[in-house]
């Protein structure tokens, strides 16, 4: 894996919309969000889409949002690329791209939920390190009781490569295990499975996390993939938050009943997901899940 330099105050950076269109107070935040970027980061903001753009459902034509995507890859000057949403969307959008020219130009990329599988796309075809992190015009980055720590979070991810231990809770099978970290919405990274954009599991620590889908919908989801023979390629499973999702209980309930004959290590509690707190988390890096302490050990520099 590459890890792409650490931000620095100067640099320049831009903000795609991939997905959905903004709307409600979205915009607003968003404003908010650039602001921070510029006065409080110290970072240039050489480009933002148009905060009004869309089509049907979505932040603009498929050919707009990939070319908007595809420009800033491809300009050296940008240092990292922020996702300003989720929703729906990229997977639209990934046929369209070209990779083939990011591949000497390491920059960050920052999102989740739709981003997701964005993420694992560029990982995909660079081998960069990407960042699992809150979108730009969303309470968990702008306005809510958790967007403080978040940002702080996130400006010492990108600025100061930090990656601390995490502490989790073992459901089952607590032993001590490494791997590549991988993984985000659990209904995401499904809508790819058996396509060009399926997120390679091998040698993982499988990191999912879900906002409003009932437990049924987790059981129901959580078979298709391990049906589909990609849990075969796992090597332990970590657990962010599930969102309206139906009790802590419940989901704890499903993620056993669908998952516990694996045979592998599973634990819960990563600070990641649809909920107020949303911390970053560098997808590709080498991860060690340790029954000893009870923590998840991020390390960037063995790559």
């Amino acid at each position: 894996m590459i890890r792409p330099p650490p931000l620095q105050r100067g640099d320049a950076v831009a903000v795609v919309a991939p997905s959905s269109q903004l709307r409600l107070e979205q915009p607003r935040l968003a404003e908010r969000a650039f602001q921070i970027l510029e006065e409080d980061w110290g970072l240039q903001v050489t480009y933002t889409p148009k905060l009004t753009r869309s089509h049907l459902h979505l932040a603009g034509t498929d050919q707009d949002r990939a070319a908007e995507f595809q420009q800033q890859l491809e300009d050296e000057k940008v240092r990292a690329v922020f996702c300003i949403r989720g929703g729906y969307g990229v997977a639209r959008v990934l046929p369209l791209l070209q990779p083939a020219s990011w591949h000497d130009k390491p920059k960050w990329l920052i999102g989740f939920s739709d981003c997701s599988l964005l993420l694992h796309y560029l990982q995909r075809h660079t081998d960069w390190l990407v960042c699992h992190g809150p979108t730009l015009a969303s309470p968990q980055f702008v306005g809510g009781p958790q967007a403080g720590k978040n940002r702080e979070a996130l400006k010492n991810a990108l600025f100061k490569l930090e990656s601390p231990s995490t502490p989790v809770q073992f459901l089952q099978n607590a032993e001590s295990v490494k791997g590549r970290l991988s993984g985000g919405c659990l209904s995401v990274i499904l809508s790819a499975l058996g396509t060009r954009a399926q997120v390679d599991l091998t040698n993982s620590i499988l990191f999912l996390e879900e906002v409003c889908e009932a437990p049924y919908r987790l059981d129901r989801m959580l078979t298709q993939m391990r049906q589909s023979g990609q849990f075969e390629k796992v090597r332990a499973f970590v657990f962010g938050e599930f969102v309206e999702c139906g009790t802590i209980e419940q989901v704890r309930d499903v993620l056993l009943d669908v998952l516990g004959d694996l045979n592998l290590p599973m634990a819960i509690g990563l600070p990641h997901g649809h909920g107020e707190v949303n911390h970053p988390i560098l997808l590709g890096q080498w991860a060690e899940l340790d029954a000893q302490q009870n923590v998840i050990h991020l390390n960037t520099t063995n790559l």
